[in-house]
């Protein structure tokens, strides 16, 4: 079972959900797919793997790949914390 790790945050900046991972600096915005699929980790309802479409492991992986999960089962999960950063976005 996937868990997030503790260094992991979910923030909302206008209408975009992201998840941050303090642990290195990864940030990683969610369209509505991600945000579905982080939903299903954070409630412990993804146990089926070969239920995911392409772009739900596609994002899996980057998640795996860049550490915000946690081998750990007494961390907790991820949680919404009031946080402050700054995200200079160039182009649309």
């Amino acid at each position: 079972m996937l868990r997030f790790s503790n260094e992991v945050k979910i923030h909302k900046v206008k209408e975009i959900k992201m998840l941050l991972n303090f642990k290195n600096g990864t940030i990683i915005g969610l369209d509505k797919d991600g945000e579905r699929l982080v939903e299903k980790i954070k409630n412990e309802k993804l146990t089926n793997f070969n239920n995911i479409n392409s772009k739900e492991k596609e994002l899996l992986d980057i998640l795996k790949e860049n550490d915000f999960f946690d081998d750990n089962k007494n961390n907790k999960n991820v949680e919404k914390e009031e946080i402050n950063f700054y995200i200079h976005v160039i182009g649309k």
